[in-house]
C-alpha cells in the first residue's frame, strides 16, 4: 500500500501477506473533526490504523459497520475497533464490521434482546426490543435542547395518517402540560389541573376541570335547601338541617380556591 504523508504514521497499515485484520478508526491532526467525520459520512470510508502505527486513509466501510462505528474525539485518541478483508485484486482493504473494545459493553445483554444505543457528551437515545414483546423507545438529553422523540408522518397531498390502536388502556403523562396543535392552529392542552381551549393565535378560552362540578353541586345544594312537602297542612317548610347543608357549600368554595389557585 502507499505510504501516507498526512497520517498518524509513516506507513500504511501492514497488509503483506494478509487478507484481513483489526484497526481502529482514527481522524487526521491537519483537518477540523466536524468537516472530516462528515466526509466519512458522505463518502462511506474511514481512516483507521494499526496498532504498529500503520494508517490507512479514505477505506470503504460497509453501511451498517459505518452505522455502528465511533470516532474519536480528537486525532489522539482512538474510535472502534473494525474488522476489515482485503481485496487482493485492488491491494484495498474495506472495513467489513466493527467490534466491541475490550471497555465497551455489548448492546444486546440477553437471548432475544435487541438494543440500539446511540449517545455523545452524555446524551443517549435507545431503542429497546425484547422477547416478551415490549419496545422501549427513551431519549435522556444532557444538554438544554436534548432529549426530544419526534414522530413525522407525511406525504405530498396531505393525506398522512398516523394510527394507533390499543386493546387497553392509553396513557399519557407529563411533568408540565400536554398539547394538542392541528395545521388551524387549534389548540388542546392539559396542564397539572386546568383544561385550555381555543385558538393559539387569540386568547384562550380557560376552563378548569372543577368548575363543572363546583356548578352542578351548588345548584344541588341550593335545590335541597328550597324543598318543601305537601301536606295536609299545606306545604312543609324547608328542611331543618339547613345549616349542613351550608357547611357543604363552604367546603365546596375551599375546594374549588385551593385546586384553581384563587386564595
Amino acid at each position: 500500500m502507499a505510504k501516507q504523508k498526512k497520517s498518524l504514521g509513516t506507513q500504511g497499515i501492514s497488509t503483506d501477506g494478509v487478507t484481513c485484520g483489526v484497526s481502529y478508526v482514527v481522524i487526521p491532526p491537519d483537518v477540523d473533526r466536524g468537516i472530516f467525520i462528515t466526509q466519512c459520512l458522505l463518502t462511506a470510508t474511514v481512516m483507521i490504523a494499526d496498532e504498529s502505527g500503520g494508517v490507512e486513509r479514505d477505506v470503504p466501510i460497509t453501511k451498517q459497520a459505518l452505522r455502528d462505528t465511533v470516532f474519536p474525539k480528537d486525532s489522539n485518541g482512538i474510535g472502534s475497533q473494525v474488522f476489515w478483508n482485503m481485496l487482493p485484486k485492488h491491494s484495498q482493504p474495506i472495513v467489513t464490521g466493527v467490534l466491541y473494545k475490550n471497555d465497551e459493553i455489548p448492546d444486546n445483554t440477553e437471548e432475544g434482546e435487541y438494543r440500539i444505543i446511540r449517545g455523545k457528551d452524555g446524551s443517549v437515545a435507545q431503542i429497546n426490543l425484547n422477547k416478551d414483546g415490549i419496545i422501549t423507545v427513551s431519549a435522556y438529553g444532557k444538554k438544554d435542547n436534548a432529549g426530544k422523540l419526534k414522530i413525522s408522518v407525511v406525504n405530498p397531498n396531505k393525506t398522512a395518517l398516523l394510527e394507533v390502536y390499543v386493546k387497553g388502556d392509553v396513557s399519557i403523562k407529563a411533568d408540565k402540560q400536554v398539547s394538542f396543535l392541528n395545521a388551524k392552529k387549534a389548540e388542546m392542552r392539559l396542564t397539572e389541573d386546568k383544561f385550555y381551549s381555543g385558538n393559539a393565535e387569540k386568547s384562550y378560552k380557560t376552563a378548569t376541570l372543577a368548575e363543572p362540578l363546583r356548578e352542578i353541586l351548588k345548584n344541588l345544594i341550593t335545590a335541597i335547601k328550597a324543598i318543601t312537602v305537601p301536606t295536609t297542612n299545606g306545604p312543609s317548610g324547608i328542611p331543618n338541617n339547613g345549616l349542613v347543608f351550608e357547611q357543604i357549600s363552604q367546603q365546596l368554595e375551599n375546594f374549588y380556591a385551593k385546586y384553581n389557585k384563587i386564595n
